[in-house]
């Protein structure tokens, strides 16, 4: 086991999702939104990452009341790198696989 000090950063939670239309994601999105000061309180960090425009992505962030970073994929390039790209044809099409991530600090 390795213990972690604060200058060696913050662990970060790192969430990859299909986007607000996917019933999966509107049920796990909220409950990470009551999560989110307890995450904050153990000196953790959580981004999630998505294909859809800025645009989409902050409106569906307020709607939430996230206070963590929602990042943009729109060319595909990371989701296609760590190779978690749905290439199925259904409505899921060319967005991530549901995929969670855990990086350490450094």
């Amino acid at each position: 086991m390795q213990y972690l000090g604060f200058a060696d950063g913050y662990p970060l939670i790192l969430i990859f999702y299909r986007g607000f239309f996917c019933p999966r994601d509107r049920q796990q999105l909220p409950q990470l939104v009551q999560f989110q000061s307890e995450l904050a309180v153990n000196y953790c960090r959580l981004v999630t990452v998505c294909v859809d425009p800025p645009l989409v992505q902050a409106a569906f962030q307020a709607r939430l009341g996230a206070q963590w970073q929602f990042l943009c994929d729109p060319n595909r390039e990371l989701i296609k790198q760590i190779n978690i790209l749905d290439a199925a044809e259904s409505e899921y099409a060319y967005r991530a696989q549901p995929y969670t991530l855990y990086c350490a600090p450094t």
